[in-house]
């Protein structure tokens, strides 16, 4: 559940955007961030996903209504799910994956610094960052080709939420009871 206010904004951005413009869904997800990150409060200083995402949302407000016609509406979302993904993978690169946030706020401070704990939300972003990615891929090829939104585009958008979250609630115990085979073993 913590991954969800996390990724609450760009639901938002998913949802508002299907009956209103660019503008008034950007305006819409970035006021849920500044929500969301304020209900976190000192916490968000290591929300690399928080940061990122109010940045993103801060640019595309503006962007939107400045010059409304620079990005296409239906190209928002392909545009915002590959910035997710590229979110994701540059939190692996500078090893801080942004899951760890959330795993920090359910774990003891204890198992912080092991690395099972790191490995295991190293793992989880990447499943992440894979889906965003190829969610965005899929996206752009399929908006390419129908001029307006289709069954498929919302297929793709939630498929690439609903996956990888699978993942991420069976993983961890998957991984720990390897490690427990393995240290029987």
């Amino acid at each position: 559940m913590m991954y969800l206010r996390g990724f609450l904004p760009w639901i938002v951005l998913a949802v508002v955007s299907s009956f209103a413009g660019q503008g008034t869904a950007m305006a819409a997800a970035l006021v849920t961030c500044l929500l969301v990150l304020a209900a976190r409060g000192r916490a968000t200083r290591t929300d690399l996903l928080g940061l990122a995402t109010l940045g993103y949302f801060a640019v595309m407000t503006a962007v939107a209504f400045a010059a409304p016609h620079a990005i296409p509406d239906s190209w928002t979302g392909p545009l915002s799910i590959g910035v997710l993904g590229l979110v994701s993978w540059v939190s692996l690169a500078v090893r801080q994956p942004f899951t760890l946030h959330f795993a920090r706020q359910q774990t003891s401070s204890e198992f912080w610094n092991h690395p099972v704990f790191y490995r295991i939300n190293a793992v989880i972003t990447a499943v992440w960052a894979a889906s965003f990615t190829l969610t965005a891929i899929a996206y752009a090829a399929a908006e390419a080709v129908a001029s307006r939104p289709t069954a498929l585009e919302i297929v793709l958008e939630v498929a690439g939420f609903a996956i990888p979250a699978l993942f991420t609630a069976r993983y961890p115990q998957h991984a720990r009871a390897r490690l427990t085979t393995d240290a029987k073993a």
